[in-house]
């Protein structure tokens, strides 16, 4: 026999379940079934000296439980989330009370599935004469035995007497039981272990509680007013567990309405990104091709601008060449004339010496000859006049083509430049116009990370107020679907903040190859040379015509 005692003011009739059975839990993983605002469960942690499971069949008492503080020794759950816990998770398993549940076998079949090998059940039922649906001891005996075993049936009594003890006793005096003022008294409850392997639990024990609790417990009216109190007390932690799930109802309509429209603000930015993409796919293409066509015609310029530069160096090689042809020849010209003129002077002489050793009679004739002689040479100086005078018009003409030729070789480098310039002028200023452009679709881009950002943080918020609900609701079913929505959320910016990134970083290498040299329209350049090449052979046709006119 074994004696407990237990100080408590006020102690739930539960406890002494507890406290008789603390040597059965000693040390073992508990699990409690059924009411878990008794006390109890805080009382199995003591004695066990681990972490209780708590799982009460009644909603509004978990709540309240719950609401009342959590305690770092006792975790509080569903009766559903006990039958859907791991097999064989726990060394213990208490039920206080059998009645609270429709289903006794099923509570049994559940209990003896989360009983390990060396588990034990302890279970309490009250007799049935109390009613309310409560088994029998057969009936009882019978449901046990089906599940476990080793089946031990005790009975559960109320004891009032008084402890009559010497105050100098030594060491510890047996104890002595007379029931010989007191009549037999039938069970209330009836008390089942039951295991796979028998347990070690004393046949007899005196459970003394304080006075007040024991009067409370056996009187009807005090029995009734403590029930009062606890229905009281049970009516206000459901009003208060009621608004809890009220204002936490809210605030999940509140959470689910920012993940709709953050949703909503996520397709609208994903609707935009893609928009902005094909845009710079479309712009990134016009570059690609402005640019090729810009190569191939600046190719072609630099090609026609060679071929010209070829034809002009032809050109001065050819007037040199003109030139120097025309003075050479020009020179033999003066020289025959001269040559022609001597040979006539001294033809003359002789002429006029011969005449005038002639006779008398021809001296008349020799006048008339000198007189055509003197025509002759005087027609012949005219003649010589005219060819200086031709020689040095030639001489002009020459000097003015070769300044001619030297103002075109100045004037086309010059028109060149000034083309050059020009277009370099247009291609700044459409290089601008991209730039602007690029900038204005890099001010989009940081508009969208921004959104993506604040959405990123709204989605964290959220995720942690639903974290927060999550530990203070016991259904769990609209938060996860709210949670696992989210998570959808939080990867849908992030596949977003991805894709803007990649978008800037297209933005980076169209600026940059905008940035490199490109050629433009060369047709004012082409048409400079066109007419160097039609002046040049405008002043070889008048060579040509120069070299025709010679005598």
């Amino acid at each position: 026999m074994a004696e407990h005692r237990d100080t408590t003011d006020e102690p739930h009739p539960h406890l002494v379940i507890g406290t008789w059975a603390a040597s059965l839990v000693e040390g073992r993983r508990v699990a409690l079934l059924g009411d878990a605002g008794t006390g109890l469960p805080a009382h199995l942690a003591q004695a066990s000296g681990r972490r209780v499971h708590a799982y009460d069949p009644d909603s509004a008492r978990l709540a309240a439980a719950i609401a009342a503080g959590a305690r770092r020794d006792v975790a509080y759950a569903s009766v559903e989330e006990a039958f859907e816990a791991r097999a064989a998770a726990f060394d213990a398993v208490v039920v206080p009370d059998l009645t609270e549940f429709d289903d006794a076998a099923a509570v049994l079949s559940g209990a003896a599935a989360m009983l390990s090998s060396r588990g034990v059940l302890i279970l309490a039922s009250p007799h049935e004469s109390a009613g309310g649906g409560a088994l029998g001891y057969y009936d009882l005996y019978d449901a046990v035995t089906a599940e476990l075993e080793e089946v031990q049936m005790f009975g559960v009594a109320p004891f009032v007497g008084y402890a009559i003890a010497d105050f100098a006793a030594e060491g510890e005096p047996p104890v002595t039981v007379d029931t010989a003022l007191a009549d037999a008294e039938e069970p209330r409850q009836y008390l089942v272990v039951a295991c796979r392997s028998r347990a070690a639990a004393d046949p007899y024990t005196l459970l003394q509680v304080p006075t007040a609790a024991g009067l409370a417990w056996l009187g009807g009216a005090a029995r009734t007013a403590r029930d009062e109190r606890a229905t009281l007390a049970n009516e206000d932690a459901r009003r208060k567990a009621e608004a809890d799930v009220e204002r936490l109802r809210a605030e999940l309509d509140r959470a689910k309405e920012e993940a709709r429209r953050a949703s909503r603000d996520a397709k609208d930015r994903e609707d935009r990104s893609k928009q902005l993409s094909s845009k710079l796919a479309e712009l990134q293409t016009e570059l690609e091709r402005t640019r090729e066509r810009l190569e191939r015609r600046a190719h072609v310029a630099e090609d026609r601008a060679e071929k010209l530069q070829r034809e002009l160096d032809a050109s001065r090689s050819e007037y040199e060449q003109a030139r120097t042809a025309l003075e050479e020849a020009h020179q033999e010209d003066l020289d025959r004339m001269l040559d022609r003129i001597a040979e006539l002077e001294a033809e003359a002489e002789e002429v006029i010496t011969k005449r005038a050793t002639d006779t008398a009679p021809r001296r008349d004739d020799g006048g008339a000859l000198r007189r055509e002689l003197g025509g002759k040479i005087a027609e012949l100086q005219k003649a010589l006049e005219q060819s200086h005078s031709e020689r040095n018009q030639a001489r002009e003409e020459a000097q003015r083509l070769r300044d001619e030729l030297r103002t075109i070789e100045r004037t086309v480098p010059v028109d060149r430049d000034a083309l050059t310039r020009e277009i370099e002028d247009d291609l700044a200023q459409d290089l601008s116009r991209l730039e602007e452009r690029l900038k204005e679709r890099g001010r989009v881009v940081a508009e969208l990370t921004a959104q993506v950002r604040n959405a990123q943080r709204v989605g964290n918020e959220l995720v942690r107020e639903l974290a927060r609900a999550r530990n203070q609701r016991d259904d769990g079913t609209e938060l996860a679907a709210l949670e696992a929505e989210l998570d959808t959320l939080r990867r849908t910016c992030t596949r977003q903040q991805a894709d803007l990134e990649a978008a800037r970083w297209q933005l980076t290498n169209l600026k940059r190859d905008d940035e490199e040299p490109a050629a433009d329209d060369v047709t004012k350049l082409e048409a400079a040379l066109t007419a160097s090449r039609r002046e040049l052979a405008e002043l070889r046709r008048r060579l040509d015509e120069h070299g025709k006119a010679r005598p």
